[in-house]
This record gives C-alpha cells, sequence and structure tokens, in this order.
C-alpha cells in the first residue's frame, strides 16, 4: 500500500516480501536506473520511516497528522530528507541507523 499525504493512494496485490533480504546494491526510494526500471517517482520525498510492522491506516493517518513517536519499538528507521544532497542523515529513532544520503535527480519528459 501507498500512502500520500497519510491517505492511502495506491494498493498492489501478491507482491512477495522475502524475509532476511540481503541488499546487493544500494537502496533507493523512488526508483533507481538499474536493470530496466523505466517507472521512476517525479515529486518530492520530505522524510521517510521504516517499521517492523505493518502499519493500520489510522496510524498512518495519526503518523502524518502530529509528531511521529521516535521511541516507538516497532521503528526501525526514520529520516528528515531535507536541507541536503549529500551527507550523513541521522536515524531519529532509537536504533540509529544513519543514512549515507545522496540525493540523486531525474528530469521531466
Amino acid at each position: 500500500m501507498c500512502y500520500k499525504n497519510g491517505e492511502l493512494a495506491q494498493t498492489i496485490e501478491n507482491v512477495e516480501i522475502k524475509e532476511n533480504y540481503e541488499l546487493k546494491h544500494n537502496f533507493a526510494i523512488g526508483g533507481d536506473y538499474r536493470g530496466a526500471n523505466a517507472e521512476h517517482f517525479t515529486g518530492s520525498i520530505s522524510s521517510v520511516s521504516i517499521w517492523s510492522d505493518v502499519r493500520t491506516s489510522d496510524e498512518i493517518a495519526n503518523d502524518y497528522a502530529s509528531a511521529l513517536d521516535f521511541t516507538d519499538e516497532n521503528m526501525l528507521a526514520s529520516y528528515d530528507l531535507t536541507k541536503c544532497y549529500y551527507c550523513l542523515k541521522e536515524d531519529k529513532s532509537l536504533n540509529k541507523n544513519n543514512l549515507n544520503y545522496q540525493k540523486l535527480w531525474q528530469n521531466k519528459d
């Protein structure tokens, strides 16, 4: 499920989730240029948070409407993606999974 500004925007079914998935490349948010991937996000993303559990629609709406609880035991990481293009982003959760952040832009067609 994809949420935009706290509201459900899209649902994709039958997606295979592998436990203990090992990243062999850098993690990309919004798409990347590897392989035949032609679908890229063209908006802006101000923050990203990752949880270890499935968030309910109410939790997502509450998180959007008010400040996140960075002490939530299910929060794995949370990043503010504003203010710099190449930098170390501090994880706001208790886990301190800091992110080496590089913002790459794709021109609109």
